[in-house]
């Protein structure tokens, strides 16, 4: 624990004049961010969970949801509850094969423990093992080959159409309103996923189309978007050492589905990062000086993770 950290962060920090931005994320929600540890203890940001989420209460954020490549959070999530009021923080489950993979039982014990997001598979995923993203570095921390991490989950069946499981586990989902990221699964099954008429699309989200993991075209982005489902924008990846997207090319993809299409998130995670909220002022503000405006930034960060969570 740093100097800057503190056992418990139950007393907001004294009132400051508003910086250019904070306005931009009061009553924002975070539906991506990580928690420490993740992957590795050796990977450790820059403040305790406690620490960073009482900044986003203290900035005048509504809430976060926190997800884990690894482990369910619904634990975690509880602690933290008590360790940060005033702060509205939800749980989650991704379905990499340590968490069950597509295990619709493991999805129902999740929304019995009170998860309201389930994240489709990332490391787990046969699109991300063939792309080395997340998968690489979860096999770096285990210090194992990219093949011997267990099962590969696919979604789809030859003829590109779902699989009885992902059947099964979209339909728990759908039966306990939870949210659905397609987290790191590829652009074929997330859109058999969307055309399924399982879920309510609304309650989908295509999960940073923009990132690595995942690598799709603008027009499959619209393509998802036109089937209903929300598009996540992440600020992290505006941000040095990907910098994978510019400001512009993100306004002219938000631009192009509607802000009110879109979610904003921080995926924050490295250790290399500044404070989540930080993460979401410094890319909103930018954001906020394109055709994107204002109302269309915190639609993205306000209207539309309530829509989703339906709080």
């Amino acid at each position: 624990m740093t100097d800057q950290q503190s056992p418990d962060s139950q007393e907001k920090a004294p009132a400051e004049e508003p910086r250019p931005g904070d306005t931009l994320i009061r009553g924002a929600i975070d539906m991506h961010r990580h928690g420490y540890p993740e992957i590795s203890p050796a990977q450790r940001p820059s403040l305790e969970d406690v620490d960073d989420l009482a900044r986003c209460r203290d900035a005048g954020m509504r809430g976060v949801v926190m997800k884990s490549h690894v482990w369910p959070t619904m634990g975690r999530v509880h602690h933290l509850r008590e360790r940060v009021p005033g702060l509205e923080i939800y749980s989650s489950i991704t379905l990499n094969t340590l968490s069950g993979g597509m295990n619709p039982l493991a999805v129902q014990m999740a929304a019995a423990q009170g998860a309201k997001v389930v994240f489709l598979p990332t490391w787990s995923s046969h699109h991300d093992r063939s792309r080395q993203a997340m998968s690489s570095r979860i096999s770096r921390a285990l210090g194992i080959g990219i093949n011997d991490m267990g099962e590969v989950i696919t979604l789809i069946d030859g003829n590109g159409k779902l699989t009885a499981a992902a059947k099964d586990v979209l339909q728990v989902a759908e039966e306990n309103a939870m949210v659905v990221s397609t987290g790191h699964i590829s652009i074929a099954e997330s859109l058999a996923i969307a055309e399924s008429g399982i879920l309510d699309n609304g309650r989908l989200i295509f999960a940073h189309p923009d990132s690595h993991s995942v690598g799709a075209s603008k027009d499959q982005t619209l393509a998802m978007a036109s089937l209903g489902c929300v598009i996540e924008i992440c600020a992290l990846g505006a941000l040095p050492p990907f910098q994978r997207i510019t400001i512009a090319e993100m306004a002219d993809l938000v631009l192009g589905v509607g802000p009110d299409n879109c979610v904003f998130t921080s995926d924050y995670f490295f250790d290399w990062s500044p404070p989540s909220a930080e993460v979401l002022r410094m890319v909103a503000m930018l954001l906020a000086e394109t055709e994107v405006g204002d109302d269309g930034v915190r639609s993205m960060l306000v209207d539309v993770p309530a829509r989703l969570l339906a709080t």
